[in-house]
């Protein structure tokens, strides 16, 4: 695996390098390519009143099993008017070893009666097992009558396994078809025509992709090589792959992050399209790169594992969001990380959704991550607005038990097509212990974003050793479209106005900003006495630590100083005076 080294820090002579999706504390400086003289090390944060609610929010299940998908979510809630919204999670009511009654777990909201089918308390009870066997890594997909449809995989050995509903929302699951065996992690999708999709990587060597399909319950095809073949350029190589079909037509795309190649340092993404439900297969298609970060003969952008995710859009174009984070000189980094959106139909492109560059981070982002990452996105069919939601985790907010950051939940909309963005909208408080997790988004009907995800009561995985079983809940968050598209928004969801407080001040060596802010897209500049800004903090997070130094690290003489925190057109200043 190759190794994210990003800063070897000598504390009590020992010395740190982190694999891939771990990350240092370190100090961000406008040029990426440089590095601060001091590590600046945030210590946990008091709690601010910077968060207010948008929509409302369901518990819909829980699950000891926190660890949802090794690579990009796949789409596990489903709105399907007239019926209702299917949602589905791995889950397991205990922390046993190994998980021995680990399955997928499936709920469901009757748009009829407005209410969730399977709430009997408490909430690790809600919802049905769709499966009587162990499973796990499963997809989800409705079939055009109304169905839910499970896949997941099942063990001794590892084999895909099918189940549908008996009737929309029933949660009976009766008829289960076993697919070939020998592969794993079966995400799915569904095309007009009723054929269930699959693409699956191989269980024993775990770098080659498959596909198979249903097309008359419950035979599937045999497994089909995905790629490359000899001339293509692209390797599919773990465990980073998804699939999506279109509503409107029998389109099926396959899509996946190469990683890990020899000798190359950049993640790329490679896709394959069908347009006759999988009967025949266009060329395995490199994905370009977007004008991610600044272009420079030491910074390439590449794509990241839990990157990529294809959507037909309503007029059958195929759309991806994808994250990525830099490489400089062959080493990865976590920070900072991109949100892009791609539509060959747009010029340019790609449009960038979201960029996430704090000034430092209190501890690492943890097992197979980047500091944004995992985007998904949903349109309103109707009007063809867009919504990109994401995890995002929070700079200055670790949690003691593991040293791993806690995380959120965005989202931002598009009413062009995808060309531009408006302001990304937090969905969920960064003050909180809670870490959430595996956002994945619904198709926008009635002008409301229906998104689930999981809260993480401790952050890091267990099921990756970290920390201790909780009993996390699933949710299920309703968002009025209007909150991502009507302007001003993110000014408008704040509880306080924003509040810049100072301490000590004077200060000497190092001083304590701690803001009332509505989210990290804001600016904090720091200015001279002759209303020079000498130092610059894009993208502040509720504390920070100031040492007295500029842009370039270099020590700033005694005397007064200014602080401006601005959000939109609001903003706040305070005084502040350096000492020797």
């Amino acid at each position: 695996m190759r190794f994210f080294t990003l800063l070897m820090l000598l504390f009590s002579s020992f010395s740190f390098s982190l694999e891939k999706g771990d990350l240092l504390i370190r100090d961000i400086l406008p040029n990426e390519n440089s590095f601060s003289g001091k590590v600046g090390i945030i210590q946990p944060r008091n709690s601010f009143a910077n968060f207010a609610l948008i929509g409302t929010v369901d518990t819909v299940g829980g699950t000891y099993y926190d660890w949802q998908f090794n690579g990009p979510s796949y789409h596990w809630i489903i709105n399907d008017p007239p019926n209702g919204v299917h949602c589905l999670w791995m889950y397991s009511p205990d922390a046993q070893t190994g998980f021995p009654n680990r399955n997928m777990r499936y709920n469901y909201y009757d748009l009829s009666t407005r209410s969730w089918n399977f709430l009997t308390p408490p909430y690790m009870n809600y919802g049905v097992n769709a499966y009587q066997i162990r499973t796990g890594f499963g997809g989800l997909s409705v079939l055009p009558s109304g169905e839910a449809v499970v896949c997941a995989h099942g063990y001794s050995p590892l084999t895909p396994i099918a189940t549908k509903d008996a009737t929309p929302g029933s949660g009976l699951f009766p008829d289960v078809s076993d697919g070939p065996s020998g592969y794993q992690w079966p995400p799915i999708s569904i095309t007009q025509n009723s054929w269930i999709h699959c693409l699956c990587i191989d269980a024993t060597t775990q770098d080659n992709l498959y596909y198979t399909k249903i097309q008359t319950w419950p035979t599937w095809t045999t497994p089909v090589g995905i790629g490359p073949v000899s001339g293509e350029p692209l390797a599919n190589l773990g465990p980073c792959h998804n699939i999506n079909s279109s509503h409107n037509s029998n389109k099926v795309v396959l899509m996946w992050t190469q990683w890990d190649h020899p000798g190359c340092p950049v993640d790329s993404v490679g896709y394959r399209l069908s347009t006759d439900g999988g009967e025949t297969w266009g060329p395995v298609t490199a994905l370009p790169f977007p004008p991610a970060f600044t272009p420079g003969s030491e910074t390439t952008p590449s794509f990241h594992i839990s990157s990529i995710y294809g959507f037909f859009d309503r007029d059958d174009n195929l759309r991806f969001v994808a994250s990525l984070h830099p490489v400089i000189r062959d080493t990865g980094w976590v920070i900072p990380a991109e949100i892009w959106h791609y539509c060959e139909a747009n010029n340019p492109a790609w449009s960038k959704v979201r960029r996430a560059l704090p000034e430092s981070l209190a501890a690492s982002v943890g097992y197979n991550a980047i500091f944004a990452t995992r985007p998904q996105i949903g349109q309103k069919p109707s009007t063809g607005e867009l919504v990109v939601v994401w995890e995002e985790f929070v700079a200055s907010n670790p949690e003691p038990a593991t040293q791993v950051l806690r995380c959120a939940i965005w989202g931002a909309a598009s009413t062009d097509g995808g060309n531009t963005w408006q302001r990304p909208v937090l969905l969920t408080d960064t003050t909180s212990t809670v870490s959430f997790r595996f956002p994945s988004v619904a198709g926008i009907i009635d002008d409301t974003v229906w998104i689930s995800y999981l809260a993480d009561l401790q952050a890091g995985f267990v099921v990756q050793g970290q920390g201790q079983g909780t009993e996390n809940p699933i949710i299920v968050h309703k968002v009025p479209l209007t909150a991502f598209t009507r302007p001003g928004v993110a000014e408008a969801r704040k509880e306080k106005a924003l509040n810049l407080v100072v301490s000590p001040n004077p200060f000497s060596r190092s001083t304590r900003l701690s803001l009332v802010l509505p989210d990290n897209s804001s600016s904090l500049v720091i200015y001279d006495a002759q209303g020079k800004p000498v130092k610059t903090f894009h993208s502040p997070t509720p504390l920070l630590f100031w040492n007295g130094r500029d842009e370039k690290g270099k020590e700033l003489p005694q005397g007064i100083y200014f602080l401006k925190l601005s959000v939109g057109d609001e903003f706040v200043t305070k005084k502040l005076i350096l000492t020797d």
